[in-house]
């Protein structure tokens, strides 16, 4: 990562602040990083909004389920320390399919409402926070909607939702084709092609009416997906034997640049892909030190 440094405006006030899977999964393994940054974003309460991302309870049950037993008894305290900088009514933060209407730029489609996402987020995150055994975290959900009426989610594991996200995404669709076929990586004109298909796709697959100038916060997700593209795509190209976490569920964070977002997160070369990107709000994808730095003194990486 470059170490130029360039000045830049503070987060304005109705800036988001969306913590990814890694952060929690820091603060319950006792990582000073992740510590020491919710201990800084308590100082910050109600200046902010701080959610989770809509990924992150289920990478984080994923994870837990292959941890340890000590590990899972850290959960309930590290993750009370955490509800301290939650957004009260939103601690997980809507889904890339909600973000349209969560913001106001459409309205609610029959059957969904605002009050129903917030009773959704706030009976997930409790239901995350209090795990204190391993028998927790085969729990169903259950919660009342606005109408007064019980919603249960059955648990049905967490391999089911995140294999079929890594599975269709690029990486696995891609790589495998282009070296059955001897691609030998991706030509300007193709990358061009992606690309006006994609600025398309996303914008409809948040339903974001054709000419709201939001969807021009979605040109870092696009690119970030042609680079993929380009990269796996690439002659000896060779996927990682381990990955600390899913690249679908990585690249659904991009879609909270529409909130307007900051993302936050520990990958580091996660930011560093993001980064090499042109989008000026590559620079809303930080790692803690840098969010930290941000919030203190309006300085990023440039």
């Amino acid at each position: 990562m470059k170490n130029r440094r360039a000045r830049t405006p503070a987060i304005g006030p109705s800036d988001w602040i969306i913590l990814d899977t890694s952060i929690i999964r820091g603060l319950v393994q006792g990582e000073s990083e992740s510590i020491n940054l919710v201990k800084e974003l308590r100082t910050l309460r109600g200046q902010h909004y701080i959610s989770l991302a809509d990924g992150a309870p289920v990478e984080i049950l994923y994870w837990l389920e292959r941890a340890p037993d000590e590990t899972i008894k850290r959960v309930k305290p590290a993750l009370g320390e955490l509800s301290r900088i939650l957004d009260p009514e939103f601690p997980i933060a809507p889904g890339p399919l909600d973000l349209a209407e969560f913001t106001g730029l459409i309205r609610y489609s029959p059957g969904k409402s605002r009050s129903d996402l917030k009773r959704f987020s706030k009976a997930l995150w409790k239901h995350l926070r209090t795990i204190a055994s391993r028998e927790d975290l085969k729990r169903d959900l259950r919660y009342r909607n606005s109408s007064d009426q019980e919603v249960i989610k059955r648990y049905k594991g967490t391999e089911g939702v995140l294999r079929p996200l890594q599975d269709t995404w690029i990486d696995s669709l891609i790589a495998a084709d282009a070296k059955r076929v001897g691609y030998e990586g991706l030509a300007e004109e193709h990358a061009e092609r992606i690309t006006q298909r994609n600025q398309k796709r996303l914008a409809e697959l948040i339903h974001l009416p054709p000419s709201n100038g939001v969807r021009a916060r979605l040109e870092l997700l696009n690119q970030y997906m042609v680079e993929r593209v380009r990269m796996v795509s690439a002659k000896g190209y060779s996927p990682p034997k381990k990955t600390s976490s899913n690249p679908a569920v990585d690249a659904i964070l991009l879609f909270y640049m529409v909130l307007p977002a900051i993302v936050c997160t520990a990958d580091s070369r996660f930011v560093n892909s993001v980064r090499s990107l042109k989008p000026p709000d590559r620079l809303r994808v930080m790692l803690p030190a840098e969010l930290l730095a941000w919030l203190r003194e309006g300085i990023l990486p440039s």
